[in-house]
């Protein structure tokens, strides 16, 4: 396999939507979906998704479809350039989405010059409107990114009116802009550190001074304490990798700290023999200093676990090898271990800064927990939680949540700022964070390892790691498992990786595990990757969904990253909307071929509620993956609706409808269920799902004795349909995945389904299920051409005598069961779909996992 990197693609950052004649419809109804859920909740989804298309969204609200983002930006520049307030040309911005859309501009930082268009943004609201319509959070965006836009005269006229700024919000930005290393002002070196050292007189900790010499201003922090101070022996374990000058700065905090019995163990990851200098040299700085050196490079946490074997101390805490710690911060994470015994383990808070002492970094509060700062008592924590999870990132944050979960009232944070992490400053579109966003590889890491954490404290796993690389609890993101010592790299080859929507849990999420379950039964190497659709935009990062996390638990298929190196010889995107608000981070995962799976249409009959354009999705597609794609209806009603959207050439001569193993779903149908016929549904409970009218709904639900009618989801829509909160006295109402499918499908003679008029449905895959459970599926005429003689067809005011005939004639009952399993088997199979996909031209990879 190539080097990372080797086939980086970044996709392009369109100013302007080119989606086709639709895409004013497309914003609108997308639209419709934010308003719903809040500004907020887009504002989030847009950071975290780090989806430059997501902008578009914001700019069409802010001036009423009045612009494009690309006019928006033109018009807040050519307002600046004009001289700001007064402005009768600057178009009219609506604050609620303006504001939002600067903040997204900002904090994605896609673009070299978007702090500038952001702050353009934030003035031109602020010039039309004041500061009325900016919240707190709001004026400390603001007033973030101004400083970071060099604007800092402006910013200190302004400062003062920005009344909603937290105290400590206002002290950080005060003391940025007397920074004498950042303002280039001498003479303002003694104001710049009284006012630095709010933050540490704020702790009743000693102020920070600044040594005659050292690289950067960072590495010239130091701090007078009080007398030094005894007690147990502690241990700091410090790792590093081809350090600096900074790793010094880093030892001499340590050795200045109050607490005096303690060793500082610094583990070098195999920096090579050209670094041996400057590890002697801290050696040689106090005989606590010891180095051990790793023979092969493994990443910060196996050398963390070779510390832990050495340490010798009571309590074992840590330090990054680029980061200061106040001589205070050993002695006040120890006091509380010795005055509980039962505390096992301690934290505190770091200042974050750069290598000027700059606070700033737009959206981020400078003082945060410190994750490297864990101290703990050793042999307790040795032999209840064990070592570090043997990867190259995340592995200390789970560490923590581990020994949480053993004595959640035992870990006990400092309030207390007793570290400054030096925060290097770097293109935020490159690195591992931004605000609002975090590496997908992360969120994967945090969700398997969240998914363990569930099972240890449901007491269904031990939370014991050994200091062994083969053995591991959860699966970890490529990226950080590669060249691990003594544990072999995982094959980047899959034959089929399935992308999609991975949070949730419905119809699609099935029917791809189904696919999954088909495919790696016949010996093929499947990966599965999540994007998230904004349809589903959600304020929090919801982590991806329980069947496939325990998949994921069994090695059946890993969670491929789009920039991890792999070779995909299919790749498979279920569920288009993906594809219409991409993230705008680079991919390098090379695809032979890309099938988009419409198991949707773009939207309704009429017209209405536009899900994707099929111009934006082959963009994407090609921008992402390099490849051109193919359509692949799910069945004939998606087929009907691209026919006229999709290039001939670009439109599948085949379907690829959902499928099931019979065996699995198949129940004993020797007699009806009751004395009385038993219908029903499953469906999420979504007004689209079911027909649109009270009089429809009980024509195919019947309100009277001689039914029982049985549901599961729909509640809360059955009761806006009829206007009542009770539902009638025949109808067994359960919520949604109350029970599994299949028990509630056993307990129906006939499955009932029929939706509003203007959805159109892809597949069904409920339908599915119910017919391989050998319920009789009664539909409406226009599921023939997916379903043939597997179900019985009818007009909704047809239901009810179509159920009393085949309740009256068991025999007839029956021979429909039966042409139902036969159709599912022939059409619907594992085997049918295995062979599709190998004719597709996904073979069997022939790499071990």
């Amino acid at each position: 396999m190539p080097e990372d990197g080797a086939y980086e693609r970044w996709p392009a950052l369109s100013h302007a939507t080119d989606w086709g004649e639709h895409s004013v419809q497309l914003l609108d109804d997308y639209l419709a979906i934010a308003r719903h859920r809040g500004v907020a909740t887009l504002e989030r989804t847009a950071l975290r998704t780090k989806s430059f298309a997501a902008r578009h969204l914001f700019a069409h609200a802010a001036t009423s479809g009045a612009a494009t983002y690309a006019e928006l930006v033109d018009a807040v520049r050519a307002h600046r350039a004009r001289g700001g307030a007064g402005d009768p040309e600057l178009p009219w911005l609506d604050p609620a989405w303006a504001i939002p859309l600067a903040r997204v501009v900002g904090f994605q930082n896609l673009e070299s010059d978007d702090t500038d268009v952001a702050v353009a943004i934030m003035s031109a609201v602020h010039d039309a409107s004041g500061l009325e319509p900016f919240t707190s959070v709001h004026q400390k965006a603001y007033a973030e990114l101004l400083y970071q836009a060099g604007e800092h005269a402006r910013l200190r006229t302004l400062l003062r009116k920005l009344t909603g700024l937290r105290e400590h919000t206002a002290r950080h930005l005060h003391a940025d802009l007397l920074n004498p290393f950042r303002s280039g002002k001498p003479g303002s070196r003694r104001r710049w550190l009284r006012s630095f050292n709010r933050i540490f007189r704020g702790a009743r900790l000693e102020p920070v001074t600044l040594r005659s010499r050292g690289d950067t201003p960072f590495d010239r922090v130091e701090c007078a304490a009080g007398p030094p101070v005894d007690g147990p022996p502690v241990t700091v374990i410090m790792t590093s990798y081809q350090p600096d000058e900074s790793l010094v700065t880093s030892v001499r905090s340590i050795l200045a700290q109050t607490w005096r019995n303690l060793e500082l163990l610094i583990v070098d990851d195999a920096s090579g023999a050209e670094f041996d200098p400057l590890l002697e040299r801290c050696t040689a700085l106090d005989p606590r200093v010891r180095v051990i050196r790793q023979p092969l490079n493994g990443g910060t946490y196996l050398a963390r676990n070779a510390g832990l074997d050495a340490a010798t101390g009571t309590f074992v805490t840590f330090q990054d090898s680029d980061d200061w710690s106040h001589p205070r911060r050993v002695e006040h994470q120890v006091r509380p271990l010795l005055d509980d015994p039962n505390m096992l383990a301690t934290r505190s808070l770091s200042v974050r800064v750069n290598e000027n002492l700059v606070f700033n970094r737009p959206g981020y509060e400078p003082t945060r927990a410190n994750a490297s700062s864990l101290m703990f008592r050793r042999r307790e924590a040795m032999e209840t939680v064990g070592y570090f999870d043997s990867v190259r990132k995340g592995a200390d944050t789970e560490y923590h949540r581990r020994l949480m979960l053993t004595a959640p009232e035992c870990c006990h944070d400092v309030p207390e700022p007793l570290a400054l992490v030096r925060m290097a400053d770097v293109s935020l579109s490159r690195a591992d964070f931004s605000f609002g966003w975090h590496h997908p590889a992360r969120h994967a890491y945090q969700t398997t390892y969240g998914h363990w954490h569930e099972r240890v404290a449901a007491g269904d796993d031990s939370c014991y790691v050994p200091n062994d690389v083969r053995a591991r609890a959860v699966q970890a993101p490529s990226r950080f498992d590669r060249h691990i010592p003594g544990r072999p790299n995982r094959s980047q080859h899959y034959d089929v990786v399935f992308l999609s929507e991975w949070r949730r849990y419905g119809g699609p999420q099935r029917s791809m595990m189904e696919e999954i379950r088909a495919l790696t039964a016949r010996g093929l190497r499947v990966g599965v990757a999540h994007m998230e659709a904004f349809r589903f935009m959600t304020s929090r990062a919801d982590p991806l969904c329980t069947p496939l996390l325990e998949l994921v638990d069994q090695g059946v298929v890993d969670l491929v990253q789009l920039d991890q190196g792999a070779r995909i010889s299919l790749l498979i995107i279920r569920y288009p909307p993906v594809l219409q608000f991409p993230p705008s981070t680079p991919t390098d995962i090379r695809v032979d071929r890309a099938l988009i799976l419409a198991n949707q249409a773009p939207s309704e009959r009429d017209g209405s509620d536009l899900r994707y354009t099929v111009r934006a999705c082959e963009q994407t597609v090609r921008q992402l993956f390099g490849v051109e794609c193919t359509w692949v209806p799910q069945g004939p009603i998606v087929r009907r609706a691209l026919e006229d959207r999709v290039a001939a050439e670009r439109l599948a001569g085949y379907d690829m409808p959902g499928i099931l193993d019979l065996d699995e779903w198949a129940t004993t149908r020797d007699r009806f269920r009751s004395d009385r016929p038993v219908l029903g549904r499953l469906s999420r409970d979504t007004a689209m799902k079911w027909p649109d009218d009270q009089d429809v709904l009980f024509d195919v639900y019947p309100d009277d004795d001689e039914f029982d009618v049985r549901v599961m989801g729909g509640k809360h829509t059955v009761r806006r349909i009829t206007g009542s909160s009770a539902v009638p006295d025949n109808w067994l109402v359960y919520d949604q995945d109350e029970i599994p499918a299949r028990q509630f499908l056993s307990q129906l003679d006939f499955f009932v389904y029929f939706h509003h008029p203007q959805w159109q449905e892809a597949f069904g895959r409920t339908i599915l299920e119910a017919i391989a459970t050998g319920c009789v599926a009664i539909l409406p005429p226009h599921f023939r051409d997916l379903f043939g003689d597997a179900a019985v067809y009818c007009e909704s005011t047809e239901v009810r005598d179509t159920v009393r005939r085949y309740y009256k004639d068991q025999e007839r009952y029956r021979e429909q069961v039966r042409r139902g399993y036969r159709f599912v088997q022939e059409t619907f199979s594992h085997d049918a779909y295995a062979r599709l996909v190998r004719d597709i031209g996904a073979g069997s990879s022939g790499q071990a996992r």
